[in-house]
């Protein structure tokens, strides 16, 4: 017997065997799950975060965790009235149908948190009677660091958003 043509053989074999095992996973097309957080796991936000914003006793409405990796990022929705407004709030991935949806009412002392825990691009979408919008989340807002966004309803029906991230490199 030829061991040289045998061990090509079987290298040959094993190769045609395995093709297409080494190509990436395809990327998931589930939606992140969604579980409802208690007001006591939320962790403190920063001053700038509601200075001249909200009222110094402010409470969340609605608190929701979306994913459930290492990495997060805080959203943060509430509005320039302090009579509360109902608010209809959706997510979703960018350029797909929303996986969440929920009317909550929003003040300048109570507002609807979001802890972001499955990266990728989200939109957040605001629609009430006084008006709303659209306002994209960065991937990259998803990571090791702690990051804020704060979208604010303002009285003229307009959106306004600001953010706050750290900027230390992940994994050193």
């Amino acid at each position: 017997m030829d061991r040289r043509r045998l061990l090509h053989g079987l290298s040959c074999g094993l190769g045609l065997s395995m093709a297409g095992c080494a190509t990436p996973p395809q990327s998931s097309t589930r939606e992140p799950t969604v579980n409802r957080l208690e007001e006591s796991t939320v962790t403190a936000f920063d001053d700038w975060l509601f200075a001249d914003a909200v009222e110094e006793a402010t409470g969340a409405t609605t608190l929701v965790q979306v994913g459930s990796s290492a990495d997060s990022h805080w959203v943060v929705v509430f509005a320039d009235t302090a009579r509360p407004l109902d608010a209809t709030i959706t997510i979703s991935r960018a350029d797909r149908e929303p996986f969440y949806t929920e009317t909550v009412a929003i003040s300048t002392d109570t507002y609807a948190g979001f802890r972001l825990m499955a990266s990728g691009p989200y939109t957040v979408s605001i629609a009430s009677d006084v008006g709303g919008g659209d306002v994209a989340v960065a991937d990259d807002f998803i990571d090791c660091n702690d990051s804020y966004q704060l979208i604010r309803l303002q009285s003229d029906g307009e959106l306004s958003e600001s953010s706050l991230t750290e900027e230390v490199a992940c994994g050193v």
